[in-house]
């Protein structure tokens, strides 16, 4: 039977080449000149090659010709004592990227398009099981001090030197089943057969997925706990029906349902918070760490930051945990650690924490620096920010970057930026914004819907004023002041009287 390779630059899950070529086009000014071809040729000094040739060194399907491994042999062997040896080379990349020539002074450090695309790779060096952590620290800190010419030399004698290719599914398979499956009950045809319909991404995914869960199978126990969670079958929440799926998961030593049902208690998603609760809740937390739960580490920080019961509150036991966790790239851990240091009046540091939890993908650290720009007057880094900080995964997102974006670009427009005023995009980021309970978001709404049905008396638009009244006054941040300021619109709205729509901002 002939075996399936696994292509190596479909997403973020390997450090190879293919991915290398692949970033470098995505952020080139000018596409056509960043073709693979054009790379392949800039990185191995020659002048042409086959594109089929190119093609399946990219993919994966083939490893990179011996000829060409040896230029980078070469090259390792004399970067041992020059650093700057792939300096014309990386340059070279550099100009592909830019769409401009560079000589051999450019000052290689200070490249953006380059730091852009080592921290792309460096965040896909951590999904990439062949390499060793020591290896992404390393990156890393070279990142993190400017020495992009270090770090992306590294990066090339990885991908072209180190990375295995062609990696095989099967041999992938059982790679990770054996990584997984360590100091658990859980057997490797339970794995195999979640793997089997987990792949296939069958119609029928989630009946096969609660039969399996009903024979005891620990991943289909898991993952139809978080649907449930999620309110993916009944259209809300049932937290005791996924707390059943993730304790039968539990039983068979699953890490990721040991912490989840800690968070289930600790959040009073069941339960009342009693301290019976809590000391529960640690219980699970600490068998979470116990079996590699990243997220357990930062969990019981949080006990300690809090001071649940059955710790006492300890900010430098918390900061331990919430640094043992950020070592493993918890980007969560990172917020932790700068609040509490915001909180101590360390900003400098704290924004440090927040910087490094953003280039972690993390959307409430990207809000968070997006705040910090827009304060200062620095419009575009702060758009910058609150655009990547919506732009993940929705179950992620910081609804509050919806209303940023909103409020001081769409709204009024922003010359800074070269955005002009659009009325729908603010009313669409601000309702966003609102269905997460955002008060602030639900309070531009009410001027919006009151200005509008003031030009014109549409009965639609008086329906999506009621609603947004309805929300307000049902939002947890609802004050008696807050009342006041509505009823005196509403009753002018009614009388036909002109209102004054800043009186509630």
């Amino acid at each position: 039977m002939k075996k399936k390779f696994i292509k190596l630059n479909v997403d973020d899950n390997h450090l190879s080449f293919g991915n290398l070529c692949r970033l470098i086009k995505s952020q080139a000014k000018n596409k056509s000149s960043a073709m693979q071809s054009e790379v392949f040729c800039t990185l191995f000094d020659v002048d042409s090659i086959n594109d089929t040739t190119i093609n399946n060194y990219c993919v994966g399907v083939r490893g990179i010709n011996d000829d060409y491994k040896q230029i980078y042999i070469n090259y390792q062997k004399k970067y041992i004592n020059d650093k700057n040896i792939l300096k014309d080379v990386i340059i070279n990349l550099i100009s592909i990227m830019d769409g401009r020539l560079y000589d051999d002074k450019y000052d290689i450090n200070k490249s953006e398009s380059l730091k852009n695309l080592c921290l792309k790779l460096y965040n896909i060096s951590k999904n990439d099981h062949d390499c060793k952590e020591e290896f992404t620290k390393e990156l890393s800190a070279l990142i993190n001090s400017n020495n992009l010419i270090e770090a992306i030399s590294n990066i090339l004698f990885f991908v072209i030197l180190d990375k295995k290719q062609p990696l095989y599914e099967e041999e992938i398979k059982v790679e990770i089943m054996e990584n997984i499956l360590s100091d658990t009950n859980i057997s490797a045809n339970d794995l195999k057969e979640y793997l089997n319909i987990k792949l296939a991404e069958e119609i029928n995914f989630n009946m096969n997925l609660k039969k399996l869960a009903n024979e005891g199978n620990a991943y289909a126990c898991y993952e139809l706990g978080l649907e449930e969670m999620k309110g993916l079958f009944a259209g809300y929440p049932r937290y005791n029906i996924a707390l059943q799926y993730f304790q039968e998961a539990a039983n068979s030593n699953h890490a990721g349902s040991y912490y989840v049902i800690s968070k289930i208690y600790s959040q009073g998603l069941v339960g009342t918070k009693s301290k019976e609760d809590y000391e529960f809740a640690f219980n699970n937390a600490t068998k979470a760490k116990e079996l590699g739960s990243i997220a357990a580490i930062n969990e019981i920080g949080l006990f300690y930051l809090n001071g649940y019961s059955p710790v006492k509150k300890d900010i430098n036991k918390a900061i331990e945990y919430f640094e043992e966790a950020a070592s493993k790239s918890y980007s969560y851990a990172y917020n932790n650690l700068g609040k509490i240091y915001e909180d101590k009046g360390e900003i400098d540091k704290a924004y440090d924490y927040y910087q490094k939890s953003y280039e972690l993908d993390n959307s409430w650290a990207a809000n968070k620096l997006g705040e910090r720009e827009r304060k200062q007057g620095n419009y575009k880094e702060a758009f910058k920010y609150y655009s990547d900080a919506i732009n993940v995964p929705i179950d992620n997102v910081c609804n509050y970057a919806y209303y940023n974006l909103a409020k001081y670009y769409y709204l009024n427009g922003n010359p800074y930026v070269y955005i002009d005023k659009d009325i729908n995009k603010a009313i669409e980021y601000f309702e966003h914004a609102a269905d997460f309970n955002i008060l602030d978001a639900e309070i531009e709404l009410l001027n919006i819907y009151a200005s509008m049905y003031i030009k014109n008396k549409q009965e639609d638009i008086f329906i999506k004023l009621k609603r947004i009244v309805y929300m307000i006054e049902n939002n947890k941040k609802y004050t008696t002041e807050l009342k006041d300021k509505i009823d005196k619109i509403l009753k002018d709205i009614k009388e036909n009287k002109s209102i004054n729509l800043d009186i509630i901002k």
